[in-house]
């Protein structure tokens, strides 16, 4: 049984709930959540303001830091504003949400930053629910239903005209194209780097797609295979520089060369042996990749379904139209 988050419990007191690792409601009329990453906590505030103000930023900072509160102000995302907070175990976790949650409403205030007053999706006004899209934002519910659909008809249209052998083309095609990176920097700079082999699943998950291959589990394994084939071709192309520079042979004379190695069984089970670190690099790129290689149509079907759970009535709008139709009546 999963531990309960001490802070996420906390927050609930003033009415947020929580969704995997954030936990969103409003406060003081802004829409707010708080998201758990890495062991940090991050508080996330719904607004609109010009994404590149260094003006706004440098007020900001300068505002939190004077709240005299363990907090930071971490970014200016144009349709939300982040703070890092940090929490300690002494003090009741509802008087530091309260104090962190209360310090950020106020300072918004002072700035003349009003809670978000428009559509995350289509920028529309009105906006008369809230839901978690990028962070708790004041949304359309219809835009959010829209998405949701077009997202069911795209999963069913590539079920139905997705191609496994368009697909594999386009990942092989890809993950080549993902490669040059790490190629450059081995014969060039006579280094690789861990973080340049994630490009290769990435590449060849991008190919994949376009070229109009089926978005499912089967997808997933041949972006992994190819991603691991393509360490021999890495290995391939070392080798061949390295006959090149020692016999001073042409290019095609050090491909033969290379090609009589890998055909032999020895040969092979040679190079395998010594590519334990890149296999072990290509294995990290995986995983820094996931998020975006993991992705099928069913998965992104699940998504768009844990979103709407999270659709709420915008209380902000509601009251807005509310006071609309009293003075409507009063005329």
């Amino acid at each position: 049984m999963a531990k309960e988050n001490p802070v996420f419990k906390a927050l609930e007191t003033f009415g947020f709930e929580t969704l995997g690792s954030m936990s969103y409601g409003v406060y003081k009329d802004y829409a707010m959540d708080v998201a758990q990453e890495q062991g940090y906590y991050y508080l996330d505030v719904a607004v609109r303001v010009e994404a590149k103000n260094k003006e706004l930023k440098k007020a900001l900072k300068s505002a939190v830091a004077d709240s005299g509160l363990k907090m930071s102000f971490y970014s200016n995302y144009g349709s939300y504003l982040r703070f890092m907070l940090r929490f300690n175990r002494k003090t009741p976790y509802e008087e530091q949400a309260s104090a962190y949650m209360g310090a950020v409403a106020n300072i918004l205030r002072v700035l003349g930053i009003s809670p978000a007053d428009s559509c995350a999706v289509c920028g529309g006004g009105s906006p008369d629910s809230l839901c978690c899209v990028s962070s708790y934002q004041p949304v359309h519910s219809a835009c959010v239903r829209n998405i949701h659909e077009q997202k069911k008809d795209a999963a069913e249209h590539n079920s139905q005209n997705g191609s496994y052998l368009t697909g594999f083309l386009g990942a092989l095609l890809g993950a080549v194209a993902g490669l040059l990176p790490s190629i450059f920097t081995a014969l060039a700079l006579d280094t690789i780097y861990a973080i340049l082999f994630a490009l290769v699943p990435m590449a060849a998950m991008w190919g994949y797609n376009k070229l109009n291959g089926k978005k499912n589990k089967v997808s997933i394994v041949i972006v992994i295979i190819l991603s691991l084939l393509s360490v021999f071709v890495l290995q391939f192309m070392i080798l061949g520089s390295a006959i090149m520079d020692e016999y001073g042979v042409s290019f095609g004379e050090a491909m033969i060369a290379v090609i009589e190695v890998f055909l032999n069984l020895e040969g092979l089970v040679m190079i395998a042996s010594e590519s334990l670190v890149e296999f072990l690099f290509m294995l990290a790129g995986l995983m820094i990749s996931w998020q975006y290689i993991g992705r099928t149509s069913a998965r992104d079907i699940r998504d768009s379904e844990t979103v709407l759970t999270t659709l709420r009535p915008n209380n902000n709008y509601a009251q807005s139209a509310e006071n609309e139709s009293t003075v409507s009546a009063e005329l």
